[in-house]
């Protein structure tokens, strides 16, 4: 018999065994259990009305949540930068002195202010100078001025 042959047979085999079997019965299924319980099957439990409990609760919630604050730690400990190595060498680097080239302008030094009040005078000049022309603006704008107090 080849493979062909045999699941014709199988086919054949199965569409009788269905047909033998009768349908299922509601009725016949009712029955059956309403004597069972008669003669003392027990009940099924009665779910919970208060839901899930606390240690399912922990469970489904709590534990993902926990996986993912470490994931969230490690991931920050892996992502930060390695403090830099401190070097033992006892032998300090010195820098050499830089040699100005002959194209290079050389670095004026400004001469040092006579009075130590001049730095504090001179922190607000800027300012002073936009007041001065804000309040130029403003009395060119008013008519009742005198031209003279309306000129620089």
């Amino acid at each position: 018999m080849n493979r062909a042959e045999k699941h014709q047979l199988e086919t054949l085999l199965r569409q009788h065994a269905k047909e033998d079997v009768p349908a299922f019965s509601a009725e016949l299924h009712q029955r059956v259990m309403g004597a069972l319980r008669a003669q003392g099957l027990p009940q099924p439990a009665a779910r919970e009305a208060a839901g899930r409990s606390w240690g399912s609760v922990v469970w489904k919630i709590g534990v993902p949540l926990a996986a993912a604050a470490a994931i969230a730690v490690v991931a920050w400990i892996a992502l930060q930068p390695a403090p830099s190595p401190v070097s033992k060498d006892p032998h300090p680097v010195v820098e050499q002195q830089r040699i100005p080239s002959p194209l290079e302008i050389p670095e004026v030094k400004a001469p040092a202010l006579t009075r130590t009040n001049a730095i504090k005078d001179a922190r607000y000049a800027y300012l002073d100078r936009d007041a001065r022309k804000l309040w130029m603006f403003v009395a060119s704008q008013i008519p009742e001025l005198p031209a003279e107090k309306k000129d620089r």
